[in-house]
C-alpha cells in the first residue's frame, strides 16, 4: 500500500493479525533515488542445533549454529556464547555468519573446563538472546582410566590367594606408593589384601584373604590412587559359600577283643580333625563306668587315623558296644554297635606273648620271633593297605622296612589258627 508523506515524515498503518508476521518493506522515494529500509517482526525466533556437539577439553574446531526464524544476518551484533565461559574471557576466536539461520564458529574449549554438559547462547538487538540449554558436552582430551578385568575373578569363603588385577590408561607404576586396593566385602579394620605388588602401570599383583564370614555373592572390586582416582570394576569379584563336608566315625579295627585283653586299636575318620586337635582329641567306649579309662595312651598319626592302645577290663558284659571320639574341633562323633567284647576263651586274637618283635622302632631289618610256628605273616599301613604279605612257616622271620615310609605299621601273624596283631614304628 501508498502512505502520505508530509515533509520528512510519512504516515503508513497496517494492522497484522495471528502468531506471525511476513518481513515488511517500505520503500521511500526521494529524488535521489529510493532509500529502501527493512522492518521484520518475526514471532519466537529459537535455536535447533549445535554440531558437533561435544569436543575435547583444549580442542579447538568449527562449530555450525542453527536458528528458526532467528534474524543472524540482519544484525552485526549476533554473538555466541558457552555457560561454561569465565568472566570476560571468550572461547570463541571467529564468527561466520552464513544466513539468518545458520552461523558458523571457531572455538577453543579451556584445557580447565571441567566434564560435562553446557548450554549454547545466541544474542542479537533483533532476536535477544536465545539460549539451547544442554547442547554441547566437554569430553575428556585424555583416556580415561579404567579396570578392566581380575584374575582369579572367584574364591571360597576364607581363601588365600593371589589374584592379577588389570587396567587401562591407569599410572600405577608412577605412583605406587599411593595406589590402594579396596573389595566392597572389606570389613571396618580388618583388610583382606595381605600384600601388593605393582607389575606396570596397568596391572597389580595382589594377594588377598576372603573373610570366611562374607557371605556369598558378587563384589566390587576398587582401586585409588592420587592421579587416577578411584577406580571400581563393580561385580567383578564372586565370594563362593565354603562346603565344609561333616566330620564323621568311618571305622575300629580290630573290631573286637576278649575281657581282660590290651591291645593297640586304629579309629579311622573322615573329615575329621585328629592331628590338628591333637591335645584335646579323646576316645571313650560305650562300656566305660563312672570315671575309670579303658584307654592307657594315644597315638595320633593324622588327621583322620587315631591310635590307641587299650585295655579290657574283665568285668566288662560280652556284647557290642559304641564309641566315642570327641575334640574342640569336630565336636562328639560316635560309631554305633562297632566293638564286640567276648569272653577271653573265645578271643580269636591271642596273647601278644606269642610274638615279640625287634628292633622297635626300625631303621632297615624287623625280626619277628614266635613260640610256635607263624603260618602267615602281613604288615598293613594305618590306612588297612596291606604293604607285605607272605606264607611264611617258620618261627623266626626278618622284613625289609627300607622300603617302608616312616609311619607306623602293624604285623598280623597266623599261629595255630589265632591270629596274632603287634604294632611297629618305621624311622629312617
Amino acid at each position: 500500500e501508498d502512505g502520505v508523506a508530509d515533509g520528512d515524515s510519512i504516515v503508513y498503518s497496517v494492522s497484522f493479525s495471528g502468531d506471525s508476521y511476513d518481513v515488511m518493506t517500505v520503500h521511500v522515494q526521494y529524488p535521489s533515488g529510493y532509500w529502501r529500509y527493512i522492518y521484520s517482526k518475526l514471532t519466537n525466533p529459537l535455536l535447533l542445533s549445535i554440531n558437533p556437539s561435544s569436543a575435547n577439553q583444549g580442542e579447538t574446531l568449527d562449530v555450525t549454529i542453527t536458528g528458526d526464524n532467528t534474524n543472524f544476518a540482519q544484525d552485526s551484533g549476533t554473538t555466541l556464547s558457552f555457560t561454561f565461559e569465565q568472566g570476560s574471557s571468550t572461547i570463541v576466536n571467529s564468527y561466520e555468519i552464513v544466513d539468518d539461520e545458520i552461523l558458523i564458529a571457531n572455538v577453543t574449549i579451556p584445557n580447565e573446563v571441567d566434564l560435562g554438559t553446557y548450554g549454547v547462547s545466541i544474542s542479537n538487538e533483533v532476536d535477544g538472546t536465545l539460549y539451547l540449554p544442554n547442547s554441547f558436552e566437554v569430553t575428556s582430551s585424555q583416556p580415561i582410566p579404567s579396570l578392566v578385568s581380575i584374575t582369579p575373578n572367584q574364591a571360597l569363603q576364607g581363601e588365600t590367594l593371589d589374584v592379577t588385577i588389570l587396567a587401562e590408561n591407569t599410572h600405577f607404576t608412577n605412583i605406587d606408593d599411593s595406589t590402594i586396593l579396596l573389595t566392597s566385602f572389606d570389613q571396618f579394620g580388618f583388610s583382606v589384601v595381605n600384600s601388593i605388588s605393582i607389575i606396570d602401570d596397568t596391572t597389580i599383583l595382589a594377594n588377598i584373604t576372603i573373610p570366611p564370614v562374607v557371605p556369598p555373592g558378587t563384589y566390587d572390586i576398587i582401586v585409588s590412587n592420587n592421579t587416577d582416582g578411584e577406580l571400581t570394576l563393580e561385580n567383578g569379584f564372586t565370594v563362593i559359600e565354603l562346603f565344609i563336608p561333616e566330620p564323621s566315625l568311618l571305622s575300629i579295627s580290630p573290631n573286637e577283643a576278649g575281657q581282660s585283653q590290651t591291645l593297640d586299636i586304629i579309629v579311622y575318620g573322615e573329615n575329621t580333625h585328629f592331628a590338628n586337635e591333637e591335645d584335646s582329641t579323646t576316645l571313650e567306649f560305650s562300656f566305660n563306668q563312672g570315671g575309670s579309662t579303658i584307654v592307657n595312651y594315644y597315638t595320633i598319626i593324622d588327621d583322620t587315623t587315631l591310635g590307641a592302645n587299650i585295655t579290657i577290663p574283665s568285668d566288662i558284659d560280652t556284647g557290642i558296644y559304641n564309641i566315642t571320639v570327641s575334640n574342640n574341633t569336630d565336636g562328639e562323633l560316635n560309631l554305633d554297635s562297632c566293638f564286640r567284647i567276648v569272653l577271653a576263651t573265645q578271643i580269636d586274637i591271642i596273647s601278644a606273648n606269642y610274638i615279640i618283635l625287634y628292633p622297635n622302632p626300625v631303621k632297615d631289618i624287623i625280626t619277628i620271633k614266635s613260640n610256635e610256628i607263624i603260618e602267615n605273616i602281613e604288615v598293613r599301613d594305618v590306612l588297612g593297605k596291606v604293604v607285605y604279605s607272605s606264607v611264611a612257616n617258620h618261627t623266626s622271620i626278618t622284613l625289609d622296612a627300607t622300603q617302608l615310609s616312616n609311619n607306623i605299621y602293624f604285623v598280623r601273624c597266623l599261629v595255630k589258627d589265632k591270629l596274632i596283631i603287634k604294632r611297629f614304628t618305621v624311622k629312617h
